[in-house]
């Protein structure tokens, strides 16, 4: 048996010491352990403050050994871009300041302000995953958005806070309350106006939810899954009353072993489900469409519809599903290896639904669509940036589709 004598940081000119030994299995008169080592290179990674750390072993003596910890700083403060193109809504431009490692604190801090043809959201946001280097953590954000979906605007004034518990090396909780005051606005003539389903509300909810991670990088990871599950109950002194639940996995595998390059295996999988109270807003229901759901289509245009109506802008009524699943496959391919840029081919398929009959009926209840394309992943040094292009799978006469999309 061996015992480390030291744990010596190097290379972190920007995080401070404490940030990374809080992440270690490993310290002073600790026995060593490879499973410990390979654990602290994992958390280390899961951070997403460096491009790559090393855990070195030096020995002393045959019952002592030093570890030296060298981590390359990564850049987490930057201006970030995002956009894209579609055939429905044109070019969308998002501006956004955020540090996921103010001041090597560990603390992420940020502001964001999106503008677009069909948005507008503002929002500021601090937290800190380990609230005095414990294993609690904090959050807080405000924000005021207003987004314009396929028939009409939600306008959203509200914040959020929570505390969060690690509860072991992979699995961590969190319960977090939010309030929120929701309108909508329509065209003159819109029949939407006095429609029932599209009634002004507040939101007062409760959200719950725990995390599985270990996974080995937090951009990049080769190896590892995360499952998380949330169940949001709304309804506590507000209009809104519903209970939502949210299912979230990705599996990652790295197969150089298996072909002699850097290539990454990729699944994701997402399942929503929503069940009504009392009352359960259109904006609170699920739509499908772009990255992160199913590219190749517009950003929550695919949705259950009711039969034409003369005031929409596509002659159709989206009143958002009451359950949605989606799948990922994707490869990512080394381009570029020093410039840290990969070629990305993938394939999306969701489906969405709804169990509630519309008063004039839906002319589609449930829909299926899929995507295919191949994308650029550029780990440049104002941050990660995603060039997405896309080809509709299943495609139907007046769905909305997306040639291109890109994040940043």
């Amino acid at each position: 048996k061996v015992k480390i004598r030291n744990v010596i940081i190097s290379g972190n000119s920007r995080t401070l010491d404490r940030i990374i030994r809080r992440e270690l299995y490993l310290g002073p008169n600790d026995m060593y352990s490879l499973t410990d080592l390979t654990d602290s290179r994992n958390a280390l990674g899961r951070l997403g403050f460096f491009d790559g750390n090393t855990i070195e072993e030096k020995r002393i003596d045959n019952k002592t050994m030093d570890l030296i910890v060298k981590v390359k700083e990564a850049p987490t403060g930057n201006i970030q871009l995002g956009g894209g193109y579609g055939s429905y809504g044109g070019i969308l431009i998002s501006v956004a300041v955020d540090d996921r490692n103010i001041w090597g604190s560990g603390i992420d801090v940020g502001i964001k302000a999106e503008r677009s043809e069909l948005t507008s959201n503002y929002s500021f946001s601090i937290s800190n995953p380990r609230l005095n280097d414990s294993d609690f953590s904090g959050n807080f954000s405000v924000y005021t958005s207003e987004y314009e979906y396929n028939d009409y605007t939600v306008l959203s004034d509200g914040l959020n806070f929570g505390v969060g518990h690690k509860f072991t090396r992979y699995i961590s909780g969190h319960i977090g309350y939010g309030f929120s005051k929701n309108s909508y606005e329509f065209e003159e003539d819109s029949a939407y106006i006095n429609d029932p389903y599209f009634q002004n509300y507040a939101k007062s909810s409760v959200t719950v939810s725990a995390k599985y991670d270990n996974t080995d990088d937090f951009y990049m990871p080769r190896n590892g899954f995360i499952l998380s599950q949330s169940i949001e109950d709304a309804g506590i002194g507000a209009d809104a009353s519903f209970i939502k639940g949210r299912t979230n996995f990705s599996a990652f595998k790295g197969l150089e072993e298996y072909v002699n390059f850097d290539l990454i295996a990729r699944y994701k999988a997402k399942f929503n489900y929503v069940k009504e109270l009392d009352f359960l807003p259109v904006a609170e229901r699920f739509y499908m469409g772009g990255i992160g759901s199913v590219r190749g289509y517009e950003s929550y245009s695919l949705s259950p519809k009711t039969k034409d109506d003369a005031t929409a802008d596509d002659g159709v009524r989206r009143y958002g599903g009451e359950y949605s699943a989606t799948n990922s496959f994707e490869l990512s391919f080394p381009l570029v290896p020093k410039a840290k840029m990969r070629l990305v081919t993938y394939l999306d398929w969701g489906y969405i639904g709804t169990t509630e009959k519309a008063e004039d009926g839906f002319n589609i209840e449930n829909l299926s669509r899929g995507g295919f394309g191949a994308g650029l992943e550029w780990f440049s040094p104002v941050g990660p940036i995603q060039l997405m292009f896309s080809k509709p799978l299943a495609e139907e006469a007046g769905d909305k589709t997306a040639v291109f999309e890109f994040t940043m």
